[in-house]
């Protein structure tokens, strides 16, 4: 990998594509991509919520996973934003968001702004737990 850095939406959405992923980004979206050269080959979205970042579909082509760019990416958004991160994580990514300096979070600490995306996403998968994490700020 050669660089993390904010990401195009016709980069984000390039990628979620060639991955067969359904998720799509949208100009209201910040950013991020793991770029090997020009080539972005991991690519996650957040949301604004009332002062509060979402992370969501953080998206890895199949032939880069498991080269820990997942976890860079995640690292790299706590280094550069100034609001906490959220994210509801399939249950199987858990440990990864761990290791990336997230923490699970009781649902009832979820911020009311979130409430609606956590509940919907509680139903579709159950197990699935509530993580945060705050911006780090290192270099």
């Amino acid at each position: 990998m050669n660089s993390v850095k904010r990401a195009t939406v016709a980069d984000a959405n390039s990628l979620y594509k060639q991955a067969g992923y359904s998720g799509r980004a949208t100009p209201t979206d910040l950013l991020y991509g793991a770029y090997r050269g020009d080539q972005c080959v991991s690519v996650t979205r957040l949301q604004e919520y009332s002062g509060q970042w979402l992370l969501r579909h953080l998206c890895t082509l199949p032939s880069e996973r498991r080269q820990g760019l997942a976890m860079k990416l995640c690292r790299s958004i706590l280094i550069d934003v100034e609001k906490t991160v959220w994210l509801f994580p399939l249950p199987g990514l858990h440990a990864l968001y761990e290791q990336a300096g997230f923490r699970a979070v009781p649902d009832n600490q979820v911020p009311e702004a979130l409430q609606k995306v956590w509940l919907a996403t509680k139903k579709k998968h159950p197990q699935s737990q509530a993580m945060m994490a705050e911006p780090t700020g290192d270099t």
